[in-house]
């Protein structure tokens, strides 16, 4: 993957991210970070946009997880 392909997607944002709890955020963004952290097009996000009312501490929970998963060279569970 990579060169003329890119892949964008991540965590369900009108369900996970806007009901949580925490332990299922961190659950399915360690599921995406595992599958697609070796591939060099590869652009995490939430499945769409962030909804009103969504949660601004799941939001934290998400980046606090993409920030920690996305700066290793190698995943490590």
């Amino acid at each position: 993957m990579g060169g003329r392909i890119a892949l964008i997607g991540g965590i369900d944002a009108s369900s996970t991210l806007l009901l949580g709890p925490e332990e299922k955020i961190v659950d399915e963004m360690e599921s995406f970070l595992h599958l697609f952290h070796s591939w060099t097009g590869y652009v995490f996000m939430c499945s769409c946009s962030l909804h009103r009312g969504m949660p601004l501490e799941n939001v934290e929970i998400m980046m606090r997880c993409a920030r920690r998963y996305g700066l290793r060279k190698e995943y490590e569970p």
